[in-house]
């Protein structure tokens, strides 16, 4: 049939390359198969796409590809001058073709495309079910396909009963790990709980049951061991390990009491990391202090290099000189000679000031003196 309609076409593009286009029964004929062509092709494409909107995209595939192919027989029936034969056809009243469904062709290929992206992960989906492969497993390959297929709404639908069941094993595994303090079963049901992709939110009750198994590691693993790492710290002093040990002391204290609120930190471990949380935080003062006087100490280096007044210098010095640091050298030498300069323009304009007063003074003494002598007889 594909080559019939191949026929056709190149049939119908001589007749319109040839300067002779003359009517005659032959081409009448062919207008009339090409007309009937693309009404067969036009039909199998609307029901591709009919099953293309109810999700059932391997069966629109399986359907496009019985012979003749469907997409490729749309590809010969949409030839470049396929308009102007329209136009043709129509000016003879020959048939005339209705115009390709090219939309639905599109789709239908983009579903081709999808399928190929999706042919390892079915091959997957397909040997986990009949190998009856546990349900966390088989979850994570239906989130893959479902993130591929998202056009396909019977994923979502499946995943969502995948889950429902996974929940009620989680919630048994629980209180299996719970029994038995098995501390890496915990940490698989709450990682499991608080970091999976659910499309639903599981059960309150399960989630506060797994609130209650990171309380129990932290109190069963988790805390001790910090606690032991940071007195390792503080005895190495190595305040960089100290601090991140701090930051993941705190995280597992949070974790610890989410949910809980009837939770306590076990006494013997507040006494353990009581020397060396407050050795950090001692640390931590002190860092702040430096930093606050080594930005004092630059505000003073700034205002000698502006050459500000002796009552800003005096300012700025004095906020230096209260961390009971001193101005360290270089700093001193270059404080010093300015504050010398400073006042030693300060003693010089002090003293003109004063001959300037003196010399005045002298001045109205002389004159009133002149002025005393000239009214004597």
């Amino acid at each position: 049939m594909a080559a019939n309609y191949r026929k056709v076409v190149d049939e119908i593009r001589g007749f319109m390359g040839s300067p002779d286009q003359t009517e005659d029964e032959q081409i009448k004929v062919l207008a009339n198969q090409y007309a009937v062509a693309c009404r067969e092709v036009n039909d199998r494409l609307r029901r591709c796409g009919e099953l293309l909107e109810q999700g059932l995209r391997p069966q629109a595939i399986e359907l496009a590809e019985i012979e003749p192919d469907l997409l490729e027989s749309t590809v010969l029936l949409d030839f470049p001058d396929r308009l102007a034969w329209e136009e043709i056809a129509a000016s003879y009243g020959w048939d005339r073709a209705y115009g390709l469904k090219l939309e639905t062709a599109d789709l239908l290929n983009q579903g081709y495309h999808l399928e190929e992206q999706l042919g390892p992960l079915m091959h997957k989906h397909r040997l986990l079910a009949l190998s009856q492969a546990p349900l966390e497993t088989r979850i994570d390959v239906m989130r893959q396909i479902a993130a591929v297929d998202s056009i396909s709404p019977f994923w979502h639908d499946d995943l969502r009963t995948f889950e429902t069941a996974r929940f009620l094993q989680l919630a048994e595994l629980g209180r299996r790990a719970d029994q038995a303090s098995d501390v890496g079963l915990m940490t698989t049901v709450v990682q499991e709980v608080r970091t999976g992709a659910w499309l639903q939110k599981p059960p309150s009750r399960l989630v506060r049951h797994a609130q209650q198994l990171a309380s129990r590691i932290s109190d069963m693993e988790t805390l001790p061991r910090l606690a032991e790492q940071l007195g390792d710290a503080h005895q190495s002093s190595d305040l960089v390990w100290g601090r991140e040990l701090r930051a993941e002391w705190n995280e597992a204290l949070r974790d610890a009491a989410a949910g809980n609120a009837e939770w306590q930190l076990a006494p013997h471990l507040g006494r353990s990391t009581r020397a060396p949380l407050e050795w950090l935080k001692a640390e931590d003062r002190r860092e702040a202090l430096d930093q606050a006087f080594q930005q004092e100490l630059d505000l003073l280096y700034e205002a000698i290099q502006a050459k500000v007044s002796w009552s800003r210098l005096r300012q700025h010095r004095d906020a230096v000189l209260a961390y009971n640091e001193g101005i360290p050298e270089p700093f001193g030498d270059i404080y010093r000679n300015y504050r010398n300069n400073v006042v030693f323009d300060y003693v010089a304009k002090m003293v003109l000031f004063i001959a300037f007063l003196a010399g005045s003074f002298a001045a109205v003494i002389y004159l009133l003196h002149r002025l005393a002598g000239a009214k004597s007889p």
